[in-house]
């Protein structure tokens, strides 16, 4: 996501909304990739996001979801989703995944071209 916010920064405001873990240890652990637990509190929620950015290095600008998870019950995207948005507040894509994961080449495609990606 860095690359692509890199590349498009000029004309594309990037952030990111850090909400619920989705495997958390204490709750539904996955592997032993990721030791975190689900925050019982926003200030822990807020340590986990840290430790997210330390550990990844990602450089877009990070919001954090209400403790009540408000964006998720919003905008139902746990454990994770990208949106593109216009300046109105549009929603103009939303990313939808694909294997567990997301396929980024498809929202750069978008930001080159404004069309949307291609459904099967």
């Amino acid at each position: 996501m860095n690359a692509i916010r890199h590349r498009f920064q000029d004309t594309v405001d990037f952030a990111a909304i850090y909400i619920a873990e989705a495997h958390p240890v204490d709750f539904w652990p996955l592997g032993n990739h990721v030791s975190v637990t689900q925050p019982k509190t926003l200030e822990e929620r807020l340590e986990n996001a840290r430790g997210f950015v330390d550990e990844t290095g990602f450089e877009v600008p990070l919001f954090i979801d209400g403790i009540e998870d408000e964006h998720i019950a919003a905008f139902h995207c746990h454990p994770e989703r990208f949106f593109v948005l216009s300046g109105e507040g549009k929603m103009l894509m939303k990313g939808q995944p694909v294997e567990g994961g997301y396929n980024l080449v498809e929202l750069e495609r978008f930001l080159e071209t404004g069309l949307p990606p291609e459904c099967p």
